[in-house]
This record gives C-alpha cells, sequence and structure tokens, in this order.
C-alpha cells in the first residue's frame, strides 16, 4: 500500500483531480466519523441553527443503508480513476 504523509491533501487532491466527487468525498468521511465526532465538527464550525440543535437525529436525515450499495460502487470508480490516471493510461 502507498505511504500517505498528508492525508488530507490527498483527499482534497482526489477531488480537486475528479477522481472523487465532493458528494462521494463528504458521504465517505461522515461515514467514517462517529455521531459524535460528526456532531462536535458541526459544532466547533458553528454549523448547528440554534432551533434545530433538539431535532438532530442523524437516522432522519441519511438511509445508510440504502447508500451503502452506492457507496461501494463510487469508491471502486474512483480507485480506478485513479489508477488509470497514475499509470497515464
Amino acid at each position: 500500500m502507498k505511504q500517505i504523509k498528508d492525508a488530507r491533501g490527498y483527499a482534497y487532491d482526489l477531488v480537486d483531480n475528479n477522481l472523487v466527487s465532493e458528494e462521494t468525498m463528504l458521504t465517505a468521511c461522515l461515514k467514517y466519523m462517529s455521531q459524535d465526532e460528526v456532531l462536535d465538527m458541526l459544532e466547533k464550525n458553528e454549523m448547528i441553527l440554534e432551533d434545530e440543535e433538539d431535532d438532530l437525529d442523524a437516522e432522519d436525515c441519511f438511509d445508510y443503508e440504502l447508500e451503502a450499495e452506492v457507496f461501494a460502487d463510487a469508491m471502486k470508480e474512483a480507485y480506478y480513476n485513479f489508477m488509470k490516471a497514475r499509470d497515464g493510461s
């Protein structure tokens, strides 16, 4: 496996070089993070509106089972595109 020194920069490059869509990267990050980590990130970046704070229920916002297959396919395609670009094909 390739050693990556700057994982954030690498992730940004994948999006900037159109090897992964912004939506796919966002989905990957949110699926990887725990509910507490996502909530902490939203709070630290002041992304929670005061009147919505009590209504936060991630299960109502995102259907993980429905997206799992789409996500897997998108990641396979991103990897294929990355390898193709890396090899100069």
